[in-house]
């Protein structure tokens, strides 16, 4: 079933395939000092990290068209046969589908 509304699509299909996968980076601030016959000052830097779910999706459609899902930041459950209803709310990309 594939049915268009104007502000938004409606797509069924079975799930083809499916990827999970993280994304973590890794950052670091701060630090340094001095040192000097006097003494001295030295700071340690700060170390920070964020990590995004991410999980791709390849959906077929009942009429055969093949459709990647992109749900980054969700960290949701999907099984390979399963069949599935997205709707995504604005202007379609070829490879990127937003989900509502």
């Amino acid at each position: 079933m594939s049915t268009s509304i104007p502000w938004a699509e409606v797509i069924s299909g079975k799930i083809t395939s499916i990827t999970r996968w993280s994304d973590t980076h890794i950052f670091s601030h701060g630090g340094g000092g001095f040192v000097s016959k006097d003494g001295g000052h030295v700071a340690a830097p700060q170390v920070e990290s964020t990590s995004i779910q991410r999980t791709e999706l390849f959906l077929t459609t009942d009429n055969g068209l093949e459709i990647k899902l992109d749900l980054s930041g969700y960290n949701v459950s999907f099984r390979e046969g399963s069949k599935i209803i997205a709707i995504r709310g604005c202007k379609p990309k070829p490879d990127f589908f937003p989900l509502m």
